[in-house]
């Protein structure tokens, strides 16, 4: 039997338990307590640091490498300072106003002297102050509202935006081409079109991630709707008229129609509602075809000119199309194909009046009738003055006085007046100043004014003509 030493077994454990012990760390039961300038209940956070505050001193460098800060799911780079147990922390690129951060220090952290504490602070929290946020306060359109063709759109926020954004994140659909105008310290928004909103369109608009100027950003997405104007009418021809044009001046001739039309005279269109310029230039056409061009009169765009280069053939039918090709300034296509006939007559120069001293003759029809001047001594002047419709040109005054000519008629003994002065008292005036008439005593000496007409005589600035001779038959008495 063996016999156990009872002294030597006792030293043997306690060696052993005192060898244990110094070989591991020592594990403290003692509190460690965190502050943090972030509480759990806060939601908004504004001030420029993090700030940890240890009730014993901790290793720093076991600190920064369990902290991590996030931003959108992306982790962030900070800055630390250490002012005793204090840690402040901050983002090395600073803070983006309004976004989400997420703080965490989640792990076994060691102090100075060596004994370790198992930490867990989480803090999810927005950069900067709720009131700061941006918010759209109104719009000028409501959700399906009704927009007139160059109505703009205005929208009003809380605070001044970042232009720059608004422009680069604010969305219109379908496309079209449009400015924008930033008023009120650039609270205020407007979107204007560069034209008109395209006529029977759905309209979109929204943004988001716009920012303030203070690069906060907005609260939510805004969005909204509205339509342009509706038109389902179908453009329509109202009249043509002859229009005179006269360098550039367009006498509309709006009491008559193409069917007295003159030579020398353009036509005029004249439409329900305003039509697309370039169609109404594709889809009008003359057939014998003659040179010209189309102008638009008024700014609506109801009434165009096509402005002749050369006259019309007279005495010849032409025939006007117009192809449903036409549409109007909303791509509504024209009523029906139309088609009209006319035939250009040449706008003959008239004689209004004609004065043989104080006597007046305005009607030629009869020229059985006989003018009875009195008190006139065979050596009197007399003075006739002509006065035509149109204006004479320049280059056929010569031949319009040449053209007159008074003479005896009856009997061949009366004497042959002389002509003493022939004067222009304007263009479609003459004056010819004559004497030597047989006065009619016993019997009448007749004497005969005559304007011969033609086209190879009297012409106005216009190429017209007096179509026949007028004469005017009186006696000296």
């Amino acid at each position: 039997m063996k016999f156990v030493n009872k002294r030597k077994t006792f030293s043997c454990v306690f060696i052993y338990i005192f060898f244990s012990i110094i070989s591991c760390k020592f594990i403290s039961f003692e509190n460690l307590s965190i502050k943090c300038n972030i509480t759990e209940d806060i939601n908004f956070f504004n001030e420029e640091y993090i700030i940890l505050e240890f009730s014993l001193p901790p290793n720093p460098q076991d600190i920064e490498d369990s902290i991590n800060l996030t931003n959108k799911n992306n982790s962030v780079i900070c800055d630390f300072n250490w002012h005793e147990n204090k840690c402040y922390i901050k983002p090395r690129e600073n803070w983006r106003m309004g976004e989400n951060y997420y703080f965490i220090l989640n792990n076994s952290i060691s102090l100075k002297d060596g004994r370790i504490y198992d930490v867990n602070i989480n803090r999810f929290f927005s950069y900067g102050q709720r009131d700061k946020y941006l918010k759209l306060i109104s719009c000028s359109v409501y959700d399906n509202a009704v927009v007139k063709n160059n109505e703009l759109i205005t929208f009003k926020f809380n605070q001044p935006i970042d232009v720059l954004s608004f422009k680069d994140k604010f969305q219109l659909s379908p496309t079209i081409s449009y400015k924008t105008e930033f008023l009120v310290n650039d609270t205020v928004v407007n979107v204007i079109p560069n034209g008109i909103w395209e006529t029977n369109t759905y309209y979109t608009w929204e943004f988001e991630s716009i920012k303030s100027k203070d690069q906060y950003p907005q609260e939510k997405k805004y969005y909204g709707s509205f339509y342009s104007t509706v038109d389902i009418e179908q453009p329509k021809l109202v009249a043509t008229h002859p229009v005179l044009v006269d360098f550039n001046t367009k006498s509309w001739k709006r009491e008559k129609s193409i069917s007295d039309i003159f030579i020398n005279e353009s036509i005029g269109f004249i439409f329900s509602e305003p039509v697309d310029f370039d169609s109404v230039k594709n889809s009008i056409t003359f057939v014998p075809s003659v040179s010209g061009n189309f102008v638009q009169y008024d700014k609506e765009g109801r009434e165009f000119v096509y402005c002749i280069q050369k006259n019309w053939d007279a005495n010849i039918e032409y025939q006007i199309k117009i192809a449903n090709t036409l549409t109007d300034i909303n791509n509504i296509p024209f009523y029906d194909e139309y088609t009209d006939f006319f035939i250009p007559q040449i706008d003959y120069i008239t004689v209004d009046s004609i004065a043989l001293n104080t006597t007046e003759i305005t009607d030629f029809s009869e020229q059985t009738n006989i003018c009875q001047l009195s008190h006139a001594q065979n050596d009197a002047e007399i003075d006739v003055v002509v006065n035509f419709s149109k204006n004479i040109d320049n280059k056929y005054k010569d031949i319009a006085y040449e053209s007159i000519n008074i003479s005896s008629f009856f009997p061949s003994s009366a004497m042959t007046p002389t002509i003493l002065s022939i004067l222009w008292l304007s263009d479609s005036q003459l004056e010819i100043r004559c004497k030597g008439f047989t006065k009619s005593i016993l019997s009448n000496n007749y004497y005969r004014l005559r304007i011969t007409g033609g086209k190879n005589n009297i012409l106005s600035e216009e190429g017209s003509y007096i179509k026949e001779d007028i004469c005017v038959f009186f006696i000296v008495q």
